[in-house]
Protein backbone atom coordinates (compact mmCIF):
# COMPACT_ATOMS: atom_id res chain seq x y z
CA UNK A 1 0.00 0.00 0.00
CA UNK A 2 1.31 3.45 -0.86
CA UNK A 3 2.68 5.59 1.96
CA UNK A 4 0.29 8.46 1.21
CA UNK A 5 -2.68 6.12 1.43
CA UNK A 6 -1.53 4.71 4.76
CA UNK A 7 -1.10 8.25 6.08
CA UNK A 8 -4.59 9.17 4.87
CA UNK A 9 -6.14 6.11 6.52
CA UNK A 10 -4.12 6.74 9.66
CA UNK A 11 -5.39 10.31 9.90
CA UNK A 12 -8.97 9.13 9.46
CA UNK A 13 -8.49 6.43 12.10
CA UNK A 14 -6.98 8.95 14.51
CA UNK A 15 -9.98 11.25 14.09
CA UNK A 16 -12.36 8.34 14.57
CA UNK A 17 -10.51 7.21 17.72
CA UNK A 18 -10.80 10.68 19.24
CA UNK A 19 -14.52 10.76 18.45
CA UNK A 20 -15.07 7.26 19.84
CA UNK A 21 -13.22 8.09 23.08
CA UNK A 22 -15.34 11.20 23.60
CA UNK A 23 -18.48 9.20 22.83
CA UNK A 24 -17.47 6.52 25.33
CA UNK A 25 -16.80 9.13 28.03
CA UNK A 26 -20.32 10.50 27.60
CA UNK A 27 -21.81 7.01 27.53
CA UNK A 28 -19.96 6.09 30.73
CA UNK A 29 -21.39 9.16 32.49
CA UNK A 30 -24.89 8.25 31.31
CA UNK A 31 -24.35 4.67 32.38
CA UNK A 32 -23.32 5.75 35.87
CA UNK A 33 -26.42 7.93 36.16
CA UNK A 34 -28.64 5.08 35.02
CA UNK A 35 -26.92 2.73 37.50
CA UNK A 36 -27.67 5.20 40.30
CA UNK A 37 -31.30 5.32 39.18
CA UNK A 38 -31.45 1.52 39.11
CA UNK A 39 -30.02 1.31 42.63
CA UNK A 40 -32.53 3.88 43.88
CA UNK A 41 -35.43 2.11 42.15
CA UNK A 42 -34.35 -1.21 43.65
CA UNK A 43 -34.16 0.27 47.14
CA UNK A 44 -37.56 1.91 46.67
CA UNK A 45 -39.09 -1.36 45.51
CA UNK A 46 -37.76 -3.20 48.57
CA UNK A 47 -39.03 -0.56 50.97
CA UNK A 48 -42.40 -0.10 49.26
CA UNK A 49 -42.98 -3.83 48.71
CA UNK A 50 -45.23 -2.90 45.82
CA UNK A 51 -45.54 -4.85 42.56
CA UNK A 52 -45.56 -1.56 40.67
CA UNK A 53 -42.29 -0.46 42.29
CA UNK A 54 -40.72 -3.87 41.56
CA UNK A 55 -41.80 -3.59 37.92
CA UNK A 56 -40.32 -0.09 37.65
CA UNK A 57 -37.07 -1.25 39.24
CA UNK A 58 -36.88 -4.17 36.80
CA UNK A 59 -37.51 -1.80 33.89
CA UNK A 60 -34.75 0.58 34.96
CA UNK A 61 -32.38 -2.38 35.41
CA UNK A 62 -33.21 -3.65 31.90
CA UNK A 63 -32.42 -0.20 30.52
CA UNK A 64 -29.15 -0.18 32.42
CA UNK A 65 -28.17 -3.63 31.16
CA UNK A 66 -29.00 -2.65 27.58
CA UNK A 67 -26.92 0.51 27.80
CA UNK A 68 -24.08 -1.46 29.39
CA UNK A 69 -24.10 -3.92 26.48
CA UNK A 70 -24.00 -1.01 24.02
CA UNK A 71 -21.10 0.57 25.91
CA UNK A 72 -19.22 -2.74 25.88
CA UNK A 73 -19.81 -3.08 22.12
CA UNK A 74 -18.49 0.40 21.50
CA UNK A 75 -15.47 -0.31 23.69
CA UNK A 76 -14.70 -3.41 21.60
CA UNK A 77 -15.06 -1.34 18.43
CA UNK A 78 -12.59 1.20 19.79
CA UNK A 79 -10.12 -1.53 20.73
CA UNK A 80 -10.38 -2.99 17.22
CA UNK A 81 -9.74 0.42 15.69
CA UNK A 82 -6.74 0.93 17.97
CA UNK A 83 -5.31 -2.40 16.77
CA UNK A 84 -5.95 -1.35 13.17
CA UNK A 85 -4.16 1.94 13.79
CA UNK A 86 -1.18 0.09 15.27
CA UNK A 87 -1.05 -2.15 12.20
CA UNK A 88 -1.03 0.91 9.93
CA UNK A 89 1.76 2.46 11.97
CA UNK A 90 3.76 -0.74 11.65
CA UNK A 91 3.28 -0.76 7.87
CA UNK A 92 4.22 2.88 7.66
CA UNK A 93 7.40 2.38 9.67
CA UNK A 94 8.35 -0.59 7.46
CA UNK A 95 8.07 1.59 4.36
CA UNK A 96 10.19 4.40 5.73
Amino acid sequence: MATWLIKKELAAATDRIAWMRADLAILNEQLQQLRDEADYAETTSVVAESPLERAEAADVMRNYEGMKRERDRRQRDLEALLRRRDEMLDRLSEQL
